[in-house]
């Protein structure tokens, strides 16, 4: 083989290992989160991921970044369950209040958006 060259798949294998590290830090700050870390600091997410701090910032410009990836399966997972007619006939904003609970994480940035959603549902 030359020099220079790799092996075919090598950047295959790379990718994936770049997608699950990045899967395994969002995770993390998803889990800190929930447990009522309100602002865990970037260590303590590469920490709960298993990485290291420079492999959260080389997959993620910054923690807004990574904040905005967990927000935005936050709204994914939660936007669905404010949207359906609740089969015991609750308001969306007792739902809301429900779901907010479960997730710990009334003050944080990442209900900023539902917030926003639940505004327009009065």
């Amino acid at each position: 083989m030359a020099k220079g060259t790799k092996p075919k798949g090598a950047d295959d294998g790379r990718l994936r290992r770049s997608e699950r590290s990045r899967e395994l830090i969002a995770d993390a700050l998803y889990e800190l989160l929930d447990e009522g870390d309100i602002e865990p600091s970037a260590q303590k997410v590469a920490d709960r991921a298993g990485v290291g701090i420079r492999t959260v910032f080389r997959l993620f410009e910054d923690m807004e970044a990574l904040y905005s990836t967990v927000n935005a399966r936050l709204e994914f997972e939660v936007a669905p369950m404010l949207r359906t007619s609740p089969p015991d006939g609750s308001t969306v904003h007792v739902r809301a209040r429900c779901l907010m609970g479960w997730a710990r994480i009334k003050e944080s940035s990442l209900f900023g958006s539902a917030s926003q959603f639940l505004a327009g549902r009065t």
